[in-house]
């Protein structure tokens, strides 16, 4: 070899999409490996964060860092094995760089060159073509321009190669969905390239996850499959009975018989599935193993999604701490007269509400139907004034955001809180509902049937096929066992872009048990509702009252919208009846005459008793009494132990709770609802006295004090609301709830008291301490 220490040169691979490497040195002459020359001074030692040994940059005279020194052990390993060729050598080497688009180098050493190497430990020196770098960089796409047009001066030739090779693995498509998810550009090369091969890390992860997914899909989808997994079902739950076939009575005869079918089918089964190359067992794993590659996947396109509105409200708030565009979107909502007509909305609505008596006259009963036709008419006129800001505000169109709490607040202050209270109260959603929907190894999804619904689309599943079967017996041995959080289905709901028409967030509630609707029942959504009836000729109103929209999405839950609209005049005349009378015997005449089972006019009917609570409890304020004095109803001071009783619209929106503030109450009536339920018959008569006193007390705080509309009035005080009487005071709920906790706290105490010495094994009062302390601890993260 005629000349010495020569450093191995990059040279053209065409493995990058972007062509920076295109015109490097091609020729450089093979020399010894030379150790690392030392640091000039003044010159200093940067670390770069990159597997195996932490890498020196060499700046020859502050201008020159092309140059890469990799040291190689004596004996070096890579991949698992001692490297014994050039090729292994160049890998390790950018392995070591952080390279991840491999390259040729020259020169190229012999495999005995190597072997030299690796027997004694060298130090290579690696150089880049700085103007193949550059030149790189200013042949990027203008979509991938952004990432290194901000980068400054101290960014290294290396770090520049990384970030190049990272980009050069996306394509547009890639770049735009990058971004939809990231909540800052940044001009540190180290975060970028983080950021990169993180993006890219998941990417690959998720292609090798939907290759599984395709595979697995595609077996099950072969030709007699469905048949098996029908057969599969069958021999799981019929185990067969063992009798002799001697001296059998005539009824011991007939198992006799149905054993021996049962053991024929499944003989059978068992013979088709030879026939198809399986056995029970290795049957058995392709479902499970397509079943976790479907909850996989379902979780990846909540997280996807969770993500992209996680950007929304990061560019959302980037608007809001624009002074200028604050000011403008203030001026905006005092132009657009949403607060006068939800003001009108209000007066009118409170009028209709004066109207107590049980036989009202015919000019009362006008009057009350004229008041609740302008109210809804003010309201969505509000709402559509609202809605046309959205250009200016993409939250506006948030299903739950509070269009009428936006349309009055007054100063830019107090939009910028409203708002920022708002995006901080999603963000903390969206992390609780990423965690809720990963708990048991994200089995937890099956409590979400819009989430479900939204995957299977996604993954082209057809109602009815194998998948199809798969999943919803999944869904029907899962969904029991996870608590549906009303804050999740919000989100989801938001994220997703889904509708609550006939399944998610309306078919969830009533799964659960919560039958007030009227929260979700947005005008937006009624329009979404309205446009999919007419699609099979329904033409509805969205003036229709919402008991209406109540009766149609419960029933929308148990029927397709085909066979909505046979009975479509039915349902609206009871929701109509309901809206002018109360009258639940007329309105579940109509029902029966629709042809709805007992089962779904028994959901109608307490989806309506929860809208009737929701609106008889407003009072409305002196200016807006038009009926004489003597016919205003007494305000319900407190509520009288109703273990269903729901959130109520009083307590939901006068004054408004926050999207934050919502979905922690409506949690908390869930749980509470579960706690009364499962403890509504327990006997108080045998207890100790002081254990009697204590558990009659905390269960009269849970019945009376702590029910959603107190903890909602609660929340509000806390941050400066006032709720007032009739006479002009105020009340303290604060101090309700704080009694209620207390009693709660009492009755644990001398329950845990009798557990250690009276009766420490009864079952029964084990778990009723457990839920008492769980139902204690899930209150204090509700109530601040």
């Amino acid at each position: 070899m005629e000349k010495q220490n020569k450093e191995r040169q990059n040279v053209s691979a065409v493995t990058a999409k972007e062509p920076f490497i295109d015109n490097v040195n091609k020729a450089a002459d093979k020399g010894k490996a030379v150790p690392a020359p030392a640091l000039q001074k003044g010159v200093p030692n940067k670390s770069l964060p990159v597997k195996g040994h932490l890498l020196t940059t060499k700046k020859d005279g502050g201008h020159d860092d092309t140059v890469q020194y990799i040291t190689i052990s004596k004996g070096q390993h890579f991949e698992g094995k001692v490297i014994e060729t050039d090729y292994e050598l160049n890998r390790f080497a950018e392995q070591q760089m952080g390279i991840t688009v491999p390259r040729n180098w020259n020169p190229k050493y012999t495999d005995e060159e190597v072997k030299g190497i690796i027997s004694t430990g060298k130090t290579i020196a690696y150089r880049f073509n700085l103007n193949d770098v550059n030149k790189g960089m200013e042949l990027l796409p203008p979509e991938k321009k952004g990432f290194i047009e901000n980068l400054d001066g101290t960014t290294s030739t290396l770090q520049k190669v990384r970030i190049l090779d990272l980009l050069s693995q996306l394509s547009a498509s890639d770049i735009a969905d990058y971004r939809s998810k990231t909540n800052a550009e940044n001009a540190d090369a180290f975060a970028i390239e983080a950021s990169l091969r993180a993006y890219i890390q998941q990417k690959n992860e998720r292609l090798q996850e939907q290759s599984l997914l395709s595979l697995l899909a595609g077996e099950l989808k072969g030709t007699d499959m469905l048949s098996l997994y029908k057969q599969y079902k069958e021999y799981n739950t019929a185990a067969p009975v063992s009798i002799s076939p001697s001296t059998l009575a005539p009824a011991s005869t007939t198992n006799y018989r149905q054993d021996q079918q049962r053991r024929e089918k499944n003989n059978q089964f068992l013979e088709n599935l030879k026939q198809n190359g399986y056995t029970v067992e290795t049957f058995r794993q392709l479902i499970n193993d397509y079943e976790l590659s479907f909850r996989r996947e379902t979780l990846y396109l909540a997280q996807d999604a969770l993500q992209k509105y996680s950007h929304i409200l990061f560019e959302e708030q980037e608007k809001i701490n624009n002074d200028a565009i604050l000011s403008s979107l203030l001026q905006q909502i005092k132009q657009s007269g949403a607060k006068e007509a939800y003001e009108n909305a209000d007066a009118a609505k409170s009028a209709a509400n004066i109207i107590i008596d049980e036989k009202p006259l015919a000019t009362e009963t006008a009057f009350k139907l004229e008041m609740r036709a302008k109210s809804a008419s003010e309201t969505q006129k509000g709402n559509a004034a609202i809605n046309a800001l959205s250009a200016a505000l993409a939250l506006i169109k948030d299903n739950g955001f509070d269009k009428e709490a936006f349309s009055k607040t007054e100063s830019k202050a107090e939009l910028s809180a409203f708002l920022n209270e708002y995006i901080a109260g999603q963000k903390l959603n969206i992390t609780e509902t990423l965690k809720s929907l990963n708990e048991d190894d994200g089995l937890a999804i099956y409590a979400y049937q819009d989430l479900l619904q939204y995957s299977k689309a996604q993954q082209g599943i057809q109602k009815g096929d194998i998948l199809d079967l798969i999943i919803t017996d999944k869904e029907r041995r899962e969904s029991a066992k996870h608590l549906v959080k009303s804050l999740v289905i919000g989100v989801l709901a938001v994220a997703l872009g889904l509708l609550t028409f006939g399944t998610g967030t309306i078919a969830l509630l009533i799964a659960a048990g919560n039958f007030a609707l009227g929260a979700y029942l947005t005008y937006e959504e009624i329009d979404a509702y309205q446009q999919q009836l007419a699609a099979y000729n329904v033409n509805i109103s969205k003036d229709e009252p919402k008991a209406v929209w109540v009766i149609l999405s419960v029933v929308g839950t148990a029927l397709d919208l085909a066979a909505i609209g046979k009975i479509s005049n039915n349902l609206v005349r009871a929701g109509n009846s309901f809206s002018n009378e109360q009258n639940f015997v007329k309105v579940e005449k109509e029902l029966t005459e629709a042809g709805l089972d007992e089962g779904l006019k028994k959901k109608v009917l307490q989806a309506l008793d929860e809208e009737n609570k929701a609106t008889s409890t407003e009072v409305p304020s002196a200016e807006n009494r038009v009926i004489p004095e003597e016919k205003i109803t007494r305000e319900k001071l407190k509520t009288q132990g109703i273990p269903e009783e729901q959130l109520s619209y009083k307590g939901r929106d006068i004054p408004p709770l926050t999207s934050a503030e919502l979905a922690r109450v409506l949690e908390w009536q869930n749980v509470r609802n579960k706690f009364l339920k499962d403890w509504r018959e327990l006997d108080f008569i045998n207890l100790d006295p002081k254990l009697k006193s204590n558990l009659t007390k905390a269960f009269n705080s849970i019945k009376q004090r702590l029910t959603p509309d107190d903890i909602a009035a609660a929340i509000k005080e806390h941050r400066g609301g006032k709720i007032s009487k009739l006479d002009g005071s105020h009340y303290d709920h604060i101090k309700e709830v704080d009694n209620g906790i207390r009693s709660l706290t009492n009755a644990l105490q001398e329950l845990q008291l009798k557990m250690n010495y009276d009766f420490p094994t009864d079952a029964k009062y084990q778990s009723l301490l457990s839920d008492l302390s769980n139902l204690k601890q899930f209150l204090t993260r509700v109530y601040p």
